[in-house]
């Protein structure tokens, strides 16, 4: 079949460049300067430019991750929503940015509670299965 499949799967995503919600030093990095124009903010904010033909997604954050603010994943989720996009969004509750696969090789020390969000990668699978119909 030559027909793509499209879709994202997104941890701990940087989607907003509004001010006050955003992790500031991605925009930095991306434009080379501090400042930015409001014009700007609104070109790189992900949550702004969903349409009916952005591909469905799979969010995963944690609510206490001091660097990326968990309002990000609030906010694309809901502007999927707003397109009738499907998603699965999952905030787990406890957790640092960075946890990646969250295993032995990239978390020592993990409380119950921050365990929990390892379940982000069958979690994913199952998603990818039930929106694409396929054994991933």
């Amino acid at each position: 079949d030559s027909k793509s499949v499209q879709g994202t799967i997104l941890c701990y995503p940087v989607i907003t460049a509004q001010p006050g919600h955003t992790h500031e030093g991605s925009f930095e990095n991306l434009l080379g300067r501090k400042e930015r124009t409001q014009a700007e903010s609104d070109w790189f904010s992900c949550e702004k430019l969903v349409t009916d033909r952005t591909p469905p997604a799979f969010l995963w954050q944690t609510a206490e991750d001091t660097v990326v603010p968990v309002e990000n994943s609030l906010r694309y989720a809901a502007a999927l929503a707003d397109k009738h996009i499907p998603f699965e969004l999952h905030i787990y509750p406890e957790g640092w940015h960075g946890m990646s696969t969250v295993d032995s090789l990239t978390c020592e020390g993990l409380t119950g509670a921050q365990r929990r969000a390892a379940n982000w990668k069958k979690d994913a699978k199952e998603w990818l299965n039930m929106t694409y119909g396929k054994d991933v």
